[in-house]
């Protein structure tokens, strides 16, 4: 419990719209940085309330690696927990490969980039959370991502926060490694990076983020790559040292890794293949699969 307590007393402020402050706090601004055992001691604490089987909703871009932790630990869908005691880590059964079967025949939706190009977007539940993100594919994500991290060599895992701030969340308990990241606005920092992505474009902001550091990066999806290079070269910017990176599942067609090797130099482990052809998505390679 000292530990969330300490996350928000005597912590700075800075201004925020309407003449309001944000408190720059461990949790919410990852400043200097979260570890494991704060995450998942505010994880704890909410489960108090939440019953495990109840679906929980939470605004993805403050709280999507709360919701996460909440989900790994106490296994409601969607992100989530209990505190009647101290959780630790779950069991973790991979054995029937649902992070395959969640990306096997799902639908696609044609939208447009921001360069005016029509792209097909992947309907999923790891990334649009639809129907939901559920706590077994979580679980089995984390623990599939996990078994790449140099837990030993890094300071801590970093993602981009308004995709995979779930998944981040639950990779840290997993791994028990501090956690930092990039948002799509500023915080602590005020100086961004120009990141474009298949249907969005704008800046990466650190959080988290010191000079010095050595990370381990994770992601979702990777697509274009156009995300993981904005953060590549944010991180860059800061004197951070990349020890290596992965992602759930890249997009065959578009070659995102390739790209992001050609450019950064970084290669991207990946557990799924993932064609775009057609009307519905087909895995093509699983890492896993015999």
């Amino acid at each position: 419990m000292h530990k969330f307590i300490r996350a928000y007393d005597d912590q700075p402020t800075i201004p925020a719209r309407d003449g309001r402050k944000r408190i720059l706090s461990t949790i919410s601004e990852l400043t200097p940085r979260l570890d494991p055992e704060t995450l998942r001691v505010c994880a704890s604490i909410l489960a108090s309330s939440i019953e495990p089987h109840r679906k929980i909703v939470t605004e993805e871009h403050g709280a999507g690696h709360i919701a996460g932790a909440l989900s790994f630990l106490n296994g409601n869908d969607t992100a989530h927990c209990r505190f009647t005691k101290y959780c630790d880590n779950p069991h973790i059964d991979v054995s029937e490969n649902v992070l395959h079967s969640s990306y096997e025949g799902k639908d696609l939706v044609p939208i447009m980039s921001p360069e005016g190009k029509e792209v097909q977007f992947m309907i999923v539940p790891l990334s649009e959370h639809y129907p939901c993100t559920s706590a077994a594919l979580l679980r089995e994500t984390a623990f599939k991502i996990g078994q790449y991290v140099p837990r030993a060599q890094i300071d801590k895992l970093v993602a981009e926060f308004d995709r995979c701030s779930a998944l981040l969340g639950a990779v840290a308990l997993y791994t028990n490694v501090p956690i930092a990241g990039a948002k799509w606005f500023p915080g602590p920092e005020a100086q961004g990076t120009a990141f474009s992505m298949e249907y969005h474009r704008g800046n990466l902001y650190p959080y988290g983020i010191q000079r010095g550091d050595t990370v381990y990066i994770i992601d979702d999806t990777v697509s274009s790559g156009g995300t993981l290079i904005g953060l590549i070269h944010l991180l860059r910017n800061t004197d951070v040292y990349i020890e290596g990176a992965v992602a759930a599942v890249q997009k065959e067609e578009y070659r995102g890794i390739d790209r992001i090797r050609e450019e950064t130099g970084v290669q991207v482990e990946r557990i799924l293949d993932v064609s775009i052809e057609g009307d519905r998505t087909r895995v093509t390679y699983d890492r896993y699969s015999a």
